[in-house]
């Protein structure tokens, strides 16, 4: 199993910036940096990673898949990586969560962080920011559904992931509306969907960061083993 992060960034605007080539059979190494004045500016950096046998997973999400206020090793991605090579399940996988980002961000960086890396599988989590943000939800199915028509043109399998709203939706007619987008777009794709990103971590204030939002590392340890179930079924049926 070889991992590519992205790491966690503290600003809730992305930068965009195009990514260097790597050589053939490698997966670009991408570093972020974070200016003093707050801007953040992504750079290829040096050097690349060999991938294995197996197919290429690209995690496309926001905080929650950066890995928000832990070491890279920590991050989601690299604790399920680290599951499915414990379940004998080759792959490589590719961190590709931005702190604060939107759908509509992922729409936007999609070129370069998904698709340049080939991936076979797509693991779909936004949608938390657009809540938070005080974005529509018609706007973030939009953008969703735009993203896994790019996925499914790419030939490639999506798995979409639903982030739930901090409301119960019992009081809150955005929550309910954006805890619709993800088993609606599922049907409307034909996608696997991963229900409940949060929920073994969600209220337990000791799995969770002082800011009541982030999972601490044993948090992500206890998402990562459900998303690391779910998948390996999923990456079996993959075309080799």
């Amino acid at each position: 199993m070889v991992s590519r992060f992205l790491a966690p960034l503290a600003a809730l605007l992305l930068g965009l910036a195009l990514v260097g080539c790597a050589p053939e059979g490698e997966v670009p190494k991408v570093e972020t940096i974070i200016e003093p004045s707050g801007e953040v500016e992504r750079v290829a950096a040096t050097g690349a990673e060999t991938r294995v046998d197996g197919p290429v997973i690209v995690f496309l999400g926001d905080s929650l898949t950066a890995g928000f206020g832990l070491g890279p090793e920590f991050a989601l991605p690299e604790q399920i990586g680290a599951r499915l090579e414990a379940a004998g399940v080759a792959a490589t996988v590719i961190n590709a969560g931005v702190s604060g980002d939107t759908t509509g961000g992922g729409l936007a960086r999609y070129d370069w962080s998904v698709a340049s890396a080939e991936p076979n599988l797509v693991f779909v989590a936004l949608g938390a920011n657009d809540y938070l943000g005080g974005g529509s939800p018609e706007q973030a199915k939009e953008n969703l559904r735009a993203i896994l028509t790019r996925i499914k043109e790419d030939g490639a399998q999506a798995v979409l992931a639903s982030v739930e709203a901090r409301s119960t939706g019992i009081d809150d007619p955005r929550a309910e509306a954006f805890s619709r987008i993800y088993p609606e777009l599922a049907a409307e794709f034909g996608v696997p969907h991963f229900i409940g990103l949060l929920s073994k971590v969600r209220g337990r204030t000791d799995l969770l960061l002082q800011d009541g939002l982030h999972p601490t590392a044993e948090g992500v340890g206890l998402m990562a083993d459900d998303v690391a179930a779910f998948l390996v079924p999923v990456i079996a049926q993959l075309e080799p």
